[in-house]
């Protein structure tokens, strides 16, 4: 008796990006879909924005926000960049973007940023 394999029917043209996915790495499908996602919506809101964003993120481990973050921030959307660093849980990751955002205020009580480095220390950014 021979075994024949068929292979299964293709997907629907509207399935789900996330869903279907088996020859792909799941995080690089998610991070380009958040970068798509923000040059694709330039009329939500940041907050809006975010919200949208962070909610299909979530799903899925280790997402990046930093460089979903660099993205908007290349957009011209720093305010949303801001946001998303805020689920950033890698402080190395936040650190050079914040310092180019020149948010070091409202991270400073958290630790993430080099409090002597962002008041002057060293040379540091004023």
């Amino acid at each position: 008796m021979h075994w024949i394999h068929i292979p299964p029917p293709p997907p629907p043209h509207n399935f789900h990006i996330f869903s279907y996915a088996p020859y792909t790495p799941t995080l690089q499908i998610v991070e380009h879909w958040a970068c798509c996602k923000l040059a694709s919506s330039p009329d939500l809101a940041d907050e809006e924005l975010c919200d949208v964003l962070v909610a299909k993120l979530s799903s899925v481990q280790g997402v990046r926000y930093a460089a979903v973050a660099t993205k908007a921030e290349e957009l011209g959307r720093r305010g949303l960049a801001a946001l998303l660093l805020d689920q950033e849980q890698v402080a190395s990751e936040q650190v050079p973007l914040l310092l180019g955002l020149h948010e070091y205020q409202r991270y400073k009580g958290r630790g993430c940023v080099c409090v002597w480095c962002v008041e002057g220390g060293a040379g540091g950014y004023k």
